[in-house]
């Protein structure tokens, strides 16, 4: 049923709850037009053609002195995006979508699927192969904290205590750790890098130590009397790496 009020010059409309009870109808608001399926299509496609570029120009980073998360991040951000496109086609509604539909909306359908499909299965290899590479990247940079916190949370390395503590002077005691590859057979890359925590007393406790640092492998048994001796005999001075690891 519907009424007009003169004053306001509008039409309410009423539907019947039960016998001789009307209340208001409850109309719907117009609803936000659907995202067009033709431009996401499109920007789908794109972004499918340009995975394999992005990856390579991955690969190009990675022999550059680069973050290795940094390569990781670029890799990650395009695929959530492609991600998202997928998920976007999932809820956009194709034309025509009548019941039974017709041949042509079911070809949308299909083409849309198949899309999806796609860009699933490509964003999951970009996320796979930044892993990939940010792996390879810190086993084949020098050592450093955030490097071995992240291999050690992708189960890539394991460290292995060396001996007992080494005492090289009065109230400096030293204890070696080795960071060995758990996978040596994937990449060529710098490891085993070796970890030195030095202490004022042979007892102290592992916490208590009065410096630490990462060495590379290759300069593992190399210190202050290496580099002093270079220069006693005039030969050019060794830059020795040390990075160093914080209190705990």
């Amino acid at each position: 049923m519907e009424t007009f009020n003169p004053s306001s010059k509008q039409t309410k409309t009423f539907e019947e709850v039960s016998q001789d009870e009307w209340v208001p109808e409850v109309v719907n608001k117009t609803a936000k037009p659907a995202m067009a399926w033709k431009p996401l299509m499109k920007d789908a496609q794109k972004k499918l053609d340009n995975a394999e570029l992005l990856i390579k120009n991955a690969h190009l980073q990675s022999q550059m002195s680069v973050l290795p998360s940094e390569v990781e991040h670029i890799l990650v951000y395009h695929a959530e995006r492609m991600q998202q496109r997928a998920r976007e086609l999932g809820e956009v509604a194709a034309p025509d979508e009548t019941v039974p539909k017709s041949a042509r909306a079911e070809k949308i359908e299909r083409n849309k699927a198949k899309m999806i499909a796609e860009l699933e299965d490509k964003a999951r290899e970009m996320i796979a192969e930044g892993r990939r590479i940010r792996i390879m990247m810190s086993k084949q940079q020098d050592p450093d904290v955030n490097r071995l916190n992240y291999l050690l949370s992708q189960g890539e390395v394991s460290i292995h205590k060396i001996e007992s503590r080494k005492k090289l002077a009065a109230e400096d005691w030293m204890q070696e750790y080795e960071i060995r590859d758990s996978k040596p057979e994937t990449v060529r890359n710098q490891l085993p890098w070796y970890a030195h925590f030095h202490y004022k007393q042979e007892a102290d406790p592992f916490e208590h130590f009065s410096q630490a640092h990462l060495k590379r492998g290759s300069q593992r048994r190399k210190g202050a009397k290496t580099q002093t001796t270079q220069e006693q005999q005039g030969a050019q001075v060794e830059p020795i790496l040390r990075n160093s690891i914080p209190p705990v």
